[in-house]
């Protein structure tokens, strides 16, 4: 049985206003880059994003960054490091129509500069979006990574739930292989990997 564990990262340092701060539409430009640098050093398994997508991502993040109130609220927070952005960390509050809990976050973005991690600025800009989140009384914070990645484990996350892909043409041609004894976990495949 998945225990979902509450948001009470209590050993978290507070966030120095020197150090992070709430992203505004002035930080797009070092976002942009940040986002760039992510998904070239940390590129998804699925779905596929590259660089074609930055602009994408661009107009997305100023359209939240543009808070409307008929949206789910949008957070993002930048780590400052010198006299420039160097991090950032961005999620969403979202309410589920069936399944509890019904109102939890989801964090899309969390990352930061090889050369300033290691001095606590990913710690605050998990703090500052941890404190928004009880700001807002959400009790439960989702995120997902690639396979392997332990990031969120490392912050008390819990897998609970694996998704596949496959292309259609590539399913239709083959059978499915026989069943593997997996000891009754479904992790326990992806650690043999």
């Amino acid at each position: 049985m998945l225990t979902i564990l509450p948001l009470t990262l209590t050993d978290l340092p507070a966030p120095t206003t020197t150090d992070v701060r709430p992203a505004t539409l002035d930080d797009l430009p070092s976002i942009r880059r940040l986002y760039a640098s992510f998904i070239v050093e940390q590129p998804p398994i699925y779905p596929i994003f590259d660089v074609t997508d930055v602009d994408a991502f661009t107009l997305a993040m100023a359209a939240a960054l543009r808070y409307d109130p008929r949206h789910p609220p949008f957070g993002c927070f930048v780590a400052v490091g010198g006299a420039r952005v160097v991090g950032f960390i961005a999620g969403e509050v979202l309410t589920r129509q069936m399944g509890q809990p019904r109102l939890y976050a989801t964090a899309h973005w969390c990352y930061l500069e090889p050369a300033h991690r290691g001095q606590g600025l990913g710690r605050a800009l998990v703090t500052a979006g941890i404190t928004w989140l009880r700001a807002l009384g959400v009790g439960v914070l989702e995120a997902a990574a690639n396979t392997g990645h332990d990031h969120w484990q490392r912050w008390g996350f819990q897998p609970y739930l694996s998704r596949f892909v496959v292309e259609v043409a590539a399913i239709a041609l083959a059978p499915p292989p026989p069943a593997v004894d997996n000891g009754g976990h479904p992790n326990e495949r992806l650690k043999q990997l």
